[in-house]
C-alpha cells in the first residue's frame, strides 16, 4: 500500500523504520498516545513552532500553526492537559493526527518523534510495548 494513499485516521497500517511497525497496531499506539504527558507534548510544540493561544479553558491548551506546505492553511489543535480524563486517549490521538497532517507526515512517525525526543532527555518513560 503506498503511503501517499492512506488516510490520517488509518491506524491499521503502520509506516515506522524496522520492526517496530510489526509490533504496534492500532490498540498499541492508542496506548503509546496515552503515556504521553501533556507537558512533553507542550514542550514538543513549542520547540517546534506551535503558537499557543490564550484561552479560558483550564483543560486544554490551545495551539495553532501556519502551514509550511500549503499558502493560506493553518493548523488548531486543543491539547488535553488532564490524564485521568475518560476522553484522554482518543483527545491525545486527534493531537497527534493534526501535527501529523500539520507536517505532513503519518501519526506513528509524530508519535515516536516525540517518544524519541523524550528518550533523549534524561527522563525514563514506559511505552508498554
Amino acid at each position: 500500500m503506498d503511503i501517499t494513499r492512506v488516510a490520517p485516521l488509518q491506524y491499521n497500517k503502520v509506516y515506522t523504520p524496522a520492526n517496530v511497525s510489526e509490533r504496534i497496531g492500532n490498540i498499541r499506539l492508542k496506548e503509546a498516545v496515552g503515556q504521553l504527558d501533556s507537558k512533553d507534548v507542550a514542550e514538543y510544540l513549542h520547540n517546534s513552532g506551535w503558537k499557543e493561544i490564550p484561552s479560558s479553558r483550564d483543560d486544554v491548551k490551545i495551539f495553532h500553526i501556519q502551514c509550511r506546505f500549503v499558502p493560506n492553511r493553518q493548523y488548531k489543535l486543543a491539547l488535553p492537559l488532564f490524564s485521568h480524563s475518560s476522553d484522554y486517549k482518543e483527545s491525545m490521538l486527534a493531537v497527534m493526527n493534526i501535527i501529523a497532517l500539520a507536517i505532513q507526515k503519518n501519526v506513528t512517525m509524530v508519535v515516536f518523534g516525540i517518544f524519541g525526543d523524550l528518550i533523549k532527555s534524561p527522563r525514563v518513560i514506559n511505552m508498554g510495548l
